[in-house]
């Protein structure tokens, strides 16, 4: 009872009345006071509670309940750990109830605990409906149906909130969960009920015209983290019909960031508000084939139906682009002659007319994604669309991949058009940060990951959705180590590789080799010295830092600037010439000794082993070497000594050099590694004379053995 209070101490008054109603009232006292301090006698030291005259008091240490549990995530809105908190119910562990006010006293603190999350779970409700942000909505709306099972209008926010958040089949099975419960008291569904079946089996059973609809096979896909701002602000706007022009909305950043999870989650929902959405995306390769976006936007049946209907010559011209609609009588259609920048007017009308066609039977979404890869003449008519559409109705949703516009005078010119259109909107995704980054990590995770491991795959992935999640894959399947130093090679995913390479490959000469020279240097570094590594003026390498700074692959710190994540830091290194990393190495290395006081010797001994300089290396290494075995970093040490063995020919540097890395791994308990290195040296040494070294190395040779 007294952690079982809400309050921070609990009356002696209220056991009293609580435990012993019917005793006298000096002898309940009596009681009470050999109960508490029997309670004292067996609990201990430190005790977890003390009485204060007529109080009794819970201490803050000692004691943890998991009413605090349920307080706690009361407090972050988990509702799901409520709920199953009070599945178990309040005090059901104790031996029994003493009378009926003591199971009075169960039943109300447990009412109360449920009024509160009922309470909470109504106001998230609230406030996820007027966000449209309905993943949340569907977490309220099933703990509320949990707390009334048998509540119809619960029943209801659950369908309309999973329905909403895209998880029709879902709906579906709560509907059928919720009619074996009742089954057997005369219920039949209200029309409100019945009417988000309809809506529900009518999503279930639309054609998939788009991978926007499709089904994903395998693993379901992780939440959508970090972009509920954008998210919300998307699905306001769809919900907003336009009244008279067509309203343009563009979805821009880089691939991967996330534009077709961002639309179809803002998607999720709208034909239950009366909304129909037509969509397709463009391909790269399918650019040559014209108006290839359209003909795949209007491939659907309902299109097919509304063409069929539409007067001449609008539905010849039609039928010669899209035959597939061509119901077959006779032959198709001669397609119109279609040049780029010479377009038949008729043609124009004629998807003029087939959207005018269909939103005489509800609003429309055309969802055009990829935009980048669109050809010259669909752009032309989509520009046609939005300057002379005049019957409202109809939204436009594009997306883009923002850094392929400068390969596309023609598309820039289409952008810079739909930015003065009055009632247009543009979201543009960045990186996710970090908080919402190592989210997504941990989701993706079976078992909890180390802080390091998920603060190295942020480090890497840098915040792009897809890089996180194909980063984490290959790191949970043993395919992806620690990254270690700045000149560990990491393995790539192919298909980040090629994300990637295909934004570097639109880089000039001068931003390739100022990107060269950032990824090889691997730390911040300033202008001048920058331009001095690379071998460029001060101007053209400003020019490159710009167009890299527009291509979001470098940042700056202070008057400093770097690469801004180590994933594209690892592309570019990984993609220079042999002969180029020598180059790169070797002029950085001189960098660091023109410009530093105290040049320090790892990074030198590392640029001048890339570099091939055998003096520098061997020396810089060798005393790297020093200070890592001076400060206890073995591995550290271990790694130098190997470098400067590699760059030394003297018999005498040899031995010693072999020496060290037997005796290092023999401290570190690397026994197979050490006893042949051992070996070697005792043997070197003997030769050169040096007894007391031979015999030290052989002992050590021998005890690796014994272990």
């Amino acid at each position: 009872m007294v952690f079982g209070t809400e309050e921070p101490s609990l009356a002696r008054a209220d056991v009293l009345s609580c435990l012993w109603p019917d005793e006298e009232p000096g002898r309940a006292r009596r009681r009470l006071t050999q109960l508490l301090y029997s309670l004292r006698m067996k609990i201990g030291e430190p005790g977890v509670f003390e009485v204060q005259r007529e109080e009794i008091r819970k201490l803050p240490t000692g004691v943890s309940t998991d009413l605090e549990e349920y307080e706690t995530a009361l407090q972050n809105r988990s509702f799901q750990t409520c709920s199953a908190l009070l599945r178990k119910g309040f005090a059901s562990r104790a031996v029994g109830s003493v009378n009926r006010l003591h199971t009075d006293w169960i039943m109300a603190r447990e009412a109360e605990l449920r009024r509160k999350l009922r309470r909470q779970a109504e106001r998230h409700w609230l406030e996820c409906r007027l966000e449209e942000e309905w993943e949340g909505a569907c977490v309220a709306a099933e703990t509320l149906l949990d707390l009334a099972p048998f509540d119809e209008s619960r029943l209801q926010q659950v369908l309309e909130a999973r329905i909403k958040a895209g998880c029709a089949a879902e709906a579906e099975e709560a509907y059928r969960d919720f009619s074996a419960r009742i089954q057997g008291t005369r219920w039949a569904p209200k029309e409100e009920t019945k009417a988000l079946l309809d809506a529900i089996q009518s999503v279930l059973s639309a054609p998939i015209d788009s991978k926007l609809g499709e089904a994903k096979q395998g693993p379901p896909e992780p939440p959508l983290l970090g972009r509920n701002e954008e998210r919300s602000l998307l699905r306001r706007t769809l919900n907003r019909v336009p009244q008279k022009d067509l309203r343009a909305v563009l979805i821009s950043g880089e691939a991967g960031i996330g534009k077709t999870r961002l639309i179809r989650e803002a998607l999720h929902g709208l034909p239950l508000d009366g909304r129909r959405v037509f969509s397709a995306d463009s391909a790269e390769l399918e650019k040559i084939i014209p108006l290839n976006p359209l003909i795949e936007l209007f491939k659907g049946p309902e299109a097919g139906a509304a063409l069929r209907q539409l007067d001449e010559p609008w539905r010849t011209v039609l039928f010669g682009v899209m035959p597939s609609h061509y119901p077959g009588e006779g032959s198709i259609p001669e397609a119109p002659h279609i040049q780029p920048g010479s377009v038949p007017r008729r043609l124009f009308e004629a998807f003029y007319q087939l959207l005018f066609s269909l939103v005489q039977e509800g609003p429309l979404i055309l969802v055009l994604e990829d935009l980048q890869w669109a050809d010259e003449t669909t752009l032309s008519v989509l520009e046609f669309l939005i300057r002379r559409w005049d019957h409202g109705g109809i939204q436009l949703l594009f997306s883009l991949r923002a850094e392929e516009v400068r390969r596309n005078l023609i598309l820039g010119r289409f952008l810079d058009n739909l930015r003065v259109q009055v009632d247009f909107l543009e979201v543009h995704l960045s990186d996710l940060d970090p908080p919402a980054s190592e989210a997504l990590i941990r989701h993706l995770a079976e078992t909890p990951l180390e802080a390091e491991n998920v603060s190295q795959l942020r480090s890497l992935a840098g915040g792009n959705p897809y890089f996180l999640i194909e980063l984490t894959l290959e790191f949970l399947a043993g395919r992806l180590g620690p990254v270690v130093t700045p000149q560990d090679i990491i393995p790539i995913p192919v298909s980040i590789r090629q994300v990637l390479e295909r934004r570097l490959s639109q880089l000039s000469p001068d931003a390739e080799r100022v990107l060269g020279s950032l990824a090889v240097h691997s730390r911040p570094l300033e202008l001048q010295g920058l331009a001095r590594i690379v071998g460029l003026s001060g101007s053209k390498c400003l020019s490159a830092l710009d167009q890299l700074h527009q291509f979001r692959l470098v940042s700056n710190r202070g008057a400093d600037v770097l690469i801004s994540h180590e994933l594209v830091r690892q592309t570019v290194y990984q993609g220079l010439t042999a002969s180029r990393k020598t180059w790169l190495h070797n002029r950085v290395g001189r960098h660091i000794l023109r410009t530093r006081q105290t040049a320090p010797p790892d990074e030198l001994a590392v640029h001048f082993h890339h570099a091939g300089a055998s003096t520098e290396a061997k020396l810089y290494a060798t005393e790297a070497a020093d200070r890592a075995e001076a400060s206890g970093a073995i591995p550290e040490a271990l790694r130098f000594l190997r470098i400067a063995r590699e760059h030394s020919d003297e018999p005498e540097a040899v031995a010693d050099l072999i020496g060290r890395m037997g005796h290092l791994n023999y401290l570190y308990q690397n026994l197979e590694e050490a006893a042949p290195l051992l070996e070697f040296a005792a043997h070197r040494f003997r030769r050169q004379g040096n007894q007391a070294r031979a015999l030290r190395a052989e002992v050590e040779r021998i005890d690796c053995l014994a272990q």
